[in-house]
């Protein structure tokens, strides 16, 4: 089994402290990966496609866990 998830946070507190849960938060027979926290700011990203509404900056934390 896999699952892969993306978590979005407006603070880098708050990516940091659910990462550092996430790594701990499942049994021994799981793999769990989890990268980030990642800071997302889509006015950078997009900046030269005027047709992009950017969203507000966020910091993105990505959990996937092998069963």
């Amino acid at each position: 089994m896999h699952t892969k998830n993306d978590y979005k946070f407006e603070t880098l507190c708050d990516a940091k402290k659910f990462a550092d849960a996430e790594k701990v938060s499942y049994n021994r027979s799981c793999d769990v990966y989890v990268t980030g926290p990642m800071l997302i700011d889509e006015s950078v990203t997009f900046k030269d496609m005027d047709w992009v509404v950017p969203a507000a900056p966020y910091y993105m934390v990505g959990v996937e866990i092998y069963k």
